[in-house]
């Protein structure tokens, strides 16, 4: 499947609320709700808002019952988030007392987390995304419970076993979406954290996320082209700069204006395949994309590069261009078709030097018109069955993109 389209501006994804004077004007009853919204806004804000859901109300008998404080899914893979906060009306509460009050009040999360995984595992609820797009979640009865505490001094007492939930502060929770940038890496944490054996007291998650980074490095360093999934530190300004180049093209497949017919199945599952790559490949390939159209403008011809990582069989490939009104038509259809050839070649590549068929090779082009700004258009391959260019064609596209061997790209003799 193959989409293009004008992109006139960048979606903005949904901000965290600034809750540093919540307690200090409202109620209990209104601090709850407030707390709540802003651990899904910090989600959706340094994740992605199409895999953050806010709760749903579903009749149970003569009543209703809430599913969950939030939801975090992508595909089939989903956390469910609950959501305990402490009023600092009069707050004065001794150390003993603090830590009664979190042991009570995330038993009570967790009790609510495992009623919502009951819900969730008869199929069939219907949840709305922080996009606005709604889905029908898949029946699930195995999904993790992450239950975010929200305490004014957070005491160091450990709740809960190892695989029941976990147990975080919200400063954990706002840090650790910080080092990730991903939900889908959010998702692994959570499944990580819980299956490594690791204990640490509410409040000092970032202990456990060391250990994890740094098992992490361990395995990268003793792989020529292993990627650690967790950084060890947060990234400095040049590669935040090229992580967010990257991060950008999520906003752009999703953009209604730009995605020019993606069904949310469609546009859900590409951005699946971009959320899923980790930090440190979203750098790597930032810089790449950046220093790729910067040739192509000063050339003012087309330039490709083409990423792939035998670990994870991941397969993204760019195409850059500069409009030629000779012959690039209006509607940047002719592009389209570019972009559409040159990641069915790829694709081709992958599959004969042994590369999964069935992991999606997905394409993104930029046309880029100096007058009116970047088109972005977008192709996704998956499965054997994709069709063979011709033999002509096929020629003629590795003349110009060069051959892909399974570990590097080559020129034609």
């Amino acid at each position: 499947m193959a989409r293009g389209g004008d992109i006139r501006r960048r979606r903005q994804p949904a901000r965290p609320v600034d809750a540093t004077h919540y307690h200090e004007h409202v109620s209990l009853k209104e601090q709850g709700p407030l707390i709540e919204e802003h651990v899904r806004r910090i989600a959706a804000h340094l994740g992605v808002p199409d895999f953050v859901y806010r709760p749903v109300h579903i009749s149970v008998g003569s009543g209703t019952r809430e599913v969950s404080d939030g939801l975090l899914v992508a595909g089939h893979r989903g956390v469910i988030v609950q959501v305990k906060s402490r009023s600092r009306v009069g707050l004065a509460d001794s150390p003993d007392r603090a830590a009664a009050w979190c042991v009570k009040e995330g038993r009570a999360a967790l009790k609510q987390g495992t009623g919502t995984r009951r819900q969730l595992a008869r199929g069939g609820i219907k949840v709305r995304s922080f996009r606005g797009f709604e889905r029908v979640l898949p029946a699930a009865d195995d999904w993790p419970i992450v239950v975010v505490i929200d305490y004014p001094s957070v005491p160091l007492v450990t709740l809960g076993s190892l695989d029941e939930a976990l147990f975080i502060s919200l400063n954990d929770w706002l840090n650790l979406h910080a080092m990730v940038r991903s939900t889908i890496g959010i998702i692994d944490y959570v499944h990580r954290a819980l299956g490594s054996g690791i204990a640490v007291p509410l409040g000092r998650e970032s202990d456990r996320y060391r250990e994890l980074a740094t098992a992490d490095a361990a395995w990268a360093s003793a792989i020529s082209t292993g990627v650690p999934r967790l950084l060890g530190e947060p990234l400095e300004p040049p590669a935040r700069l090229a992580a967010d180049f990257f991060d950008e093209l999520m906003e752009k497949v999703a953009d209604p204006e730009g995605s020019a017919g993606w069904s949310p199945d469609e546009y859900l599952y590409v951005i699946e395949q971009l959320d899923a790559m980790p930090i440190g490949m979203r750098v790597h390939i930032g810089q790449k994309m950046v220093a790729t159209f910067r040739a192509m403008s000063k050339a003012r011809s087309r330039r490709s590069f083409f990423f792939g990582d035998r670990e994870s069989g991941a397969r993204l490939c760019f195409l850059y261009d500069y409009f030629d009104p000779k012959t690039h038509e209006p509607d940047g259809s002719y592009f389209l078709v570019q972009t559409a050839a040159y990641g069915v070649l790829r694709h081709h590549h992958a599959m004969e030097v042994g590369w999964d068929p069935d992991i999606p090779t997905l394409t993104i082009g930029v046309l880029h018109d100096p007058d009116r700004g970047r088109r972005y258009s977008f192709a996704l391959f998956q499965g054997a069955a994709v069709p063979s260019l011709p033999s002509d064609v096929r020629a003629t596209l590795e003349a110009e993109y060069g051959i892909f061997t399974g570990r590097e790209v080559v020129r034609p003799v």
